[in-house]
């Protein structure tokens, strides 16, 4: 101190229990991220001292299980992963199904414009219609594909972009108990073997 001399951190400090979404959004606004994502944390790698912000990258993976206790923050995570979506992207690049067959924390994305239904077990031949209609956005997007002769959505966005589709399920354990909810399940499982392709 005498000589004015500042000491060195030996490590970096510990990430703090909450944060603010929006202020790392904001952030990490110019980072080089992949396309499409969503910013859901910070990871801290306390043996490489670093910490950096963790991205969903939804075209690098097919689909995905979140699994945990209740109470242990399943919906805070799609809340999470939804916040940021919709505040990085325009409807033409994403738009989102909610089947909310939990707590109904996700009511409040129901009036987002990206959003195309929002369904809870109250809806159950709702649910029905909505599958179907996935079903026909599948079918349409193989059309095109084969016309314009790629096999992916990634190259068929390069030619003419179209919006990612996701299918959120809160509470998928709970499909038993709606109406029909046996063969729902079926159906999704058609649906995450062949909709991926298809961003769907």
């Amino acid at each position: 101190k005498r000589e004015g001399i500042q000491s060195q951190a030996l490590w970096v400090e510990p990430l703090p229990k909450q944060l603010e979404l929006a202020s790392l959004i904001d952030r990490y606004k110019n980072n080089d991220v992949p396309e499409i994502s969503a910013l859901v944390g910070m990871v801290d790698d306390p043996e490489k001292q670093r910490q950096f912000p963790l991205y969903l990258n939804f075209l690098d993976f097919h689909n995905m299980l979140l699994v945990g206790n209740a109470g242990s923050g399943k919906s805070t995570f799609l809340r999470t992963m939804l916040f940021s979506l919709i505040t990085r992207y325009p409807p033409s690049r994403l738009n989102y199904y909610i089947i909310d067959l939990s707590n109904g924390v996700l009511g409040g994305y129901r009036d987002m414009i990206h959003c195309g239904a929002y369904l809870t077990e109250k809806d159950g031949t709702d649910i029905g219609r909505l599958l179907q209609f996935i079903r026909g956005v599948i079918e349409k997007r193989k059309t095109l594909f084969a016309e314009a002769e790629v096999s992916s959505f990634e190259a068929y966005c390069e030619i003419h972009p179209l919006p990612l589709v996701l299918v959120i399920v809160d509470g998928y354990t709970n499909l038993g108990s709606v109406p029909n909810g046996d063969d729902y399940a079926v159906i999704f499982h058609d649906y995450l073997r062949e909709g991926t392709n298809f961003g769907v």
